[in-house]
């Protein structure tokens, strides 16, 4: 009765990464579209100003503060997933397929 219980909670437990996985790597994807889209309408709308009128602007490009920007965010993410993944490495797996 136990090896059902734990086999299964385990099936739900991979049910719901596949679920979640494929549903994060759908939202990185749409945020990926969404800068590259954003790049080239503000890169397009910089030219046709540009051509339009007697102003002289260019499209800036911030490298220094894109990069720090990027840096903080990994870190930042794998700081904010170390408490949950220990958390889950020391819970008991029946009391964690009880508990939801």
């Amino acid at each position: 009765m136990t090896g059902t219980l734990v086999e299964t909670g385990a099936a739900r437990v991979v049910s719901a990464v596949k679920t979640y996985g494929i549903g994060d790597a759908v939202v990185q994807a749409l945020d990926g579209v969404g800068v590259v889209l954003g790049l080239a309408v503000g890169w397009g709308l910089i030219a046709s100003i540009d051509r339009l009128s007697d102003a002289n602007i260019s499209l800036g490009f911030p490298a220094k503060q894109l990069l720090l920007v990027i840096v903080l965010g990994i870190a930042l993410g794998y700081v904010s997933a170390i408490i949950p993944a220990r958390r889950a490495t020391r819970a008991e797996v029946l009391d964690a397929i009880q508990s939801t």
